[in-house]
C-alpha cells in the first residue's frame, strides 16, 4: 500500500521549535496543514531546520536527479546576494548590494498575452468570491507598471469602454469576456512604456565567472556572453558561462530561470541545438562546466516556446558570438572535487 503524501519542516532555536506538518487531503484534493509549537529546541546558539519527508529519508545523491547540494549551489549560482553556508562551509555574496526585479513590483502589461490576462482576472474574481477585496476596472490599471496614475487609469478605462466598471463587470455567461479582456488589454499596452532588459536583473560577468571556476574549471578557459532584448514587448536577459575543468571529468550544467534553478534541463530543443551548433557530442574526453540563466518579464508558458527560444539564442551563439554556448549536458553527475578551494558538489542542476 503505497504511503500517503507528507512531510514536515522543522525549525528549533534557544527560545522555541515549531514543526510545521503537511499532508494531503486526497478528498478535497488540497494541502491540510499543521503548526505545532513547542519550548526551545535542542540547540545552543543559532538555528536547526531539519527537513522530514519520507520520499528522501536516506537519499545520498541520484545522477538522474538533482540533489539537495545542487539545488543548494544553484542558489549560490543565481543570486549574487545570496551569503550561504553548507555543511559548515560559508559561501559569501559576490554582490551584496545585487538586485534584480521582485514578485512585489507591479507587472507590466506587456508581459501577458490574452489568454494569461485572462486567467490573471479569473484568480482575482476567485479571491474576490472568497471574501476578498472587490476591485474596480481603474483599481486593477493602476497595480500595473507605468500606469499608477489616476488620471491614466482612467482614460484607459475610457478607451477600454469600462469607464466606472468593476472587474467582475467583464463576466459574460460563466468566464471572464475574451473581448472585453482583449480591449483592456490593447488599451493598457498601448499606455504602458516597455520594460528594459536590464532593469529584470543582470548577474554579470565576475559572479558567472566565480561560479564556473568554483565548479573546477580552469580561470584562463572561462568564457561569458551576455544577450540582452525583447520579443513582442516581453523583455528577456540571457547570460552564460563556460569553462573547461582541470581534469577529466564529467559536465556540469546550471540552469537557472528568472533567479531560481531548475529542477530539470527546461528548453526542450537545448540539447540538439546545442550539439549541431556547438559541435558537442557525449563522448567529449573533457569536462566542462556550464551555466545558463535566463532572466523574463514572463515565465515561458509552453514547450514549443520554451524550445524556440532556446534553439534561437544558441544558434545564433554559435555562429555570432552574441550569446555565449554551453554544450549538451550529460545525465551523469560530477565526480567530487579533491581541492580544497573548489565547492563539493555532490550533485548538478540537470
Amino acid at each position: 500500500m503505497p504511503q500517503p503524501a507528507k512531510g514536515g519542516i522543522e525549525v528549533q532555536t534557544t527560545d522555541y521549535c515549531v514543526e510545521v506538518r503537511v499532508s494531503l487531503d486526497r478528498i478535497a484534493q488540497a494541502p491540510r496543514p499543521e503548526l505545532i509549537e513547542s519550548e526551545g529546541g535542542n540547540v545552543k546558539n543559532g538555528t536547526r531546520i531539519t527537513l522530514h519527508w519520507r520520499g528522501i529519508a536516506g537519499y545520498l545523491k541520484r545522477e538522474y536527479l538533482p540533489d539537495f547540494y545542487s539545488v543548494a549551489y544553484g542558489l549560490i549560482d543565481f543570486n549574487p546576494h545570496c551569503d550561504l553556508w553548507i555543511d559548515g562551509k560559508q559561501f559569501e555574496a559576490t554582490d551584496p548590494e545585487w538586485t534584480h526585479w521582485l514578485p512585489n513590483q507591479p507587472t507590466s502589461p506587456h508581459w501577458y498575452q490574452q489568454e494569461s490576462f485572462r486567467h490573471l482576472i479569473s484568480l482575482l474574481l476567485n479571491a474576490e468570491r472568497r471574501g476578498g477585496k472587490a476591485r474596480s476596472i481603474n483599481e486593477l490599471i493602476r497595480e500595473f507598471h507605468g500606469l499608477t496614475g489616476t488620471a491614466k487609469a482612467k482614460a484607459i478605462a475610457r478607451q477600454a469602454g469600462l469607464t466606472g466598471a468593476m472587474l467582475h463587470d467583464l463576466i459574460v455567461g460563466d468566464d471572464v469576456s475574451f473581448g472585453k479582456a482583449a480591449f483592456l488589454l490593447n488599451a493598457m499596452k498601448a499606455d504602458a512604456r516597455l520594460v528594459k532588459a536590464d532593469a529584470l536583473g543582470v548577474l554579470g560577468k565576475a559572479h558567472c565567472e566565480s561560479q564556473i571556476i568554483a565548479y573546477g574549471a580552469t580561470t584562463d578557459s572561462v568564457e561569458y556572453r551576455k544577450a540582452v532584448g525583447d520579443v513582442g514587448g516581453l523583455p528577456y536577459v540571457l547570460e552564460v558561462a563556460f569553462g573547461v575543468k582541470q581534469q577529466s571529468r564529467a559536465r556540469t550544467l546550471s540552469i537557472g530561470i528568472n533567479f531560481s534553478p531548475t529542477l530539470s534541463q527546461p528548453f526542450y530543443a537545448l540539447d540538439t541545438a546545442l550539439k549541431e551548433e556547438a559541435r558537442c557530442t557525449r563522448t567529449d574526453p573533457v569536462g566542462d562546466a556550464d551555466s545558463f540563466g535566463v532572466s523574463c518579464g514572463s515565465i515561458l508558458r509552453s514547450r514549443q516556446e520554451q524550445s524556440d527560444f532556446a534553439a534561437s539564442h544558441c544558434r545564433r551563439s554559435a555562429t555570432t558570438g552574441e550569446a555565449g554556448y554551453s554544450p549538451l549536458h550529460e545525465s551523469q553527475a560530477p565526480s567530487g572535487s579533491s581541492r580544497p578551494d573548489e565547492r563539493p558538489r555532490p550533485g548538478r542542476i540537470a
